[in-house]
């Protein structure tokens, strides 16, 4: 009797040829029952054939039903699919990418109900003529098995296959490369091959030279996907047009709108997720997560790509980290050396003559891109300081981690280090903490900013924007 690798009777197909399924390991095709049914006699199946039920082609246990409105939405924020218009006047309308390492393990969802959301949103796409399909492989800690990705592809309609331009599947490893070669070659028709639909590539520097930078630019790729290329692609080798960076992104994720002003995505995506998780996390902008990463992300941001950095692994702290590199890096600091030389004269120990003072000395002679900066800022650091209890951050700490930024840093002189630091706090040295001298003293920019925070609803009343 003719056998499998495994040992067990190799089943037939109607055309007499053996099963591709009968060599594979059983983790690979998952646990449900199947049946495999050929359609042409030489074992492929044909996207051209006119038969647009392709669904009964493999059976995977049971159908589901078509998915509720809460189900729908609790996969939809996965973002494990995205669908982007491409402007340029080459290639497809619209590219369709799919990230693995957004999809959660088995038991937090159903794989039959995340592979007909997929299968859903394609054949949206597919309605309005050719389009790319992207499938981000690394990292993916959790797959469908086979079986049920060859089932969601067989239920795609004619239309969705016949307008699918080409699948272009990036990154992955020699396992996932297998199976897309067993896919590919067991499934695919071989004038479906011979059209290079189906192309394999290893980096995300081949993927920007296929597609084009304008296609490129337009995906929202995951900090992970970058993490995984790192290793196979030093350098990102993905010239940008000149001033491509200054280039708004294309913002089809929800992201919170902070502010009535136009301010750049990295600020305004830093800001709403500092808004939302930053007060539960202890340590924020103290402590630094990998700069690789940060690293990734502030490339991504200035290529112009779309960036969903509620998801990224580390949220809160590398939208700190972001916010700090942005800020030291501006060309024209928030706070002026003559900014900061003026704060020496600020009260002390009297905020709301500090107030006053403020709002007459230093904001008034604020450029408005700083001002509404600002204004955004202000809040997520009051609201920071507020949990101090549990986050460990007063205002006084978060000034510690944040002025150097905000002067566009600081040197090693105890003059620069004075500049940052809250007048009455304590000084480290090399021997520990050693208190202030009594005696008059001066205020400094760190001691201003402080008060801001503190007393943003004050010094920032008729500049916020209204709720």
């Amino acid at each position: 009797m003719d056998t499998s690798p495994t040992g067990q009777p190799r089943s037939r197909t109607t055309s007499g040829a053996s099963s591709i399924y009968d060599w594979l390991p059983a983790s690979w095709l998952g646990r449900q029952s199947y049946a495999a049914v050929d359609t042409r006699s030489d074992g492929h199946f044909d996207d051209d054939d006119d038969d647009d039920d392709l669904a009964t082609v493999i059976r995977v246990g049971s159908q589901t039903g078509t998915q509720s409105t809460a189900e729908h939405s609790r996969v939809e924020r996965l973002a494990v699919y995205q669908q982007v218009s491409n402007n340029s006047r080459s290639g497809p309308a619209r590219t369709v990418a799919i990230s693995l390492c957004r999809v959660p393990p088995p038991d937090s969802v159903s794989y039959a109900d995340l592979l007909q959301y997929l299968a859903s949103r394609i054949e949206d796409a597919a309605q309005d003529g050719a389009y790319d399909t992207v499938v981000f492989l690394d990292p993916a800690p959790y797959v469908p098995s086979l079986v049920q990705l060859a089932t969601a592809y067989f239920s795609l309609s004619h239309t969705a296959r016949k307008n699918v331009s080409r699948v272009c599947l990036v990154g992955g490893g020699w396992r996932t490369a297998l199976l897309a070669r067993i896919f590919s070659f067991s499934i695919l028709s071989p004038r479906t091959l011979k059209r290079g639909k189906l192309q394999a590539l290893s980096t995300l520097s081949e993927l920007a030279a296929k597609v084009g930078a304008e296609a490129f630019r337009s995906l929202e790729i995951p900090l992970q996907v970058y993490i995984a290329n790192a290793q196979r692609d030093g350098d990102l080798g993905f010239q940008e047009d000149e001033g491509a960076a200054s280039l708004p992104a294309d913002r089809s994720d929800g992201t919170l709108e902070l502010v009535a002003v136009q301010i750049p995505p990295l600020v305004r995506d830093c800001l709403a997720v500092l808004a939302e998780q930053g007060p539960a996390s202890v340590g924020i902008f103290r402590r630094s997560p990998s700069s690789a990463n940060v690293g990734h992300l502030a490339g991504a941001y200035a290529r112009g790509h779309p960036v969903r950095l509620d998801l990224a692994p580390d949220a809160p702290y590398l939208a700190a980290s972001l916010l700090k590199r942005y800020l030291a890096d501006l060309q024209e600091p928030v706070f002026s050396r003559s900014a900061c030389e003026t704060a020496k004269q600020c009260p002390l120990g009297d905020d709301d003559g500090a107030v006053a003072f403020i709002r007459k000395n230093i904001c008034a002679n604020l450029s408005p891109f700083t001002h509404a900066l600002l204004c955004s800022m202000l809040p997520v650091l009051h609201a920071v300081s507020l949990n101090s209890s549990h986050n460990l951050m007063t205002s006084t700490n978060l000034v510690l981690c944040i002025c150097p930024a905000f002067v566009g840093g600081i040197g090693a002189s105890l003059e620069d280090v004075e500049m940052c630091r809250v007048p009455g706090m304590d000084c480290g040295t090399m021997k520990g903490l050693r208190k202030e001298a009594a005696g008059p003293q001066e205020n400094s920019i760190g001691g201003v900013l402080r008060v801001m925070i503190d007393r943003f609803d004050k010094i920032l009343a008729e500049d916020m924007p209204s709720a």
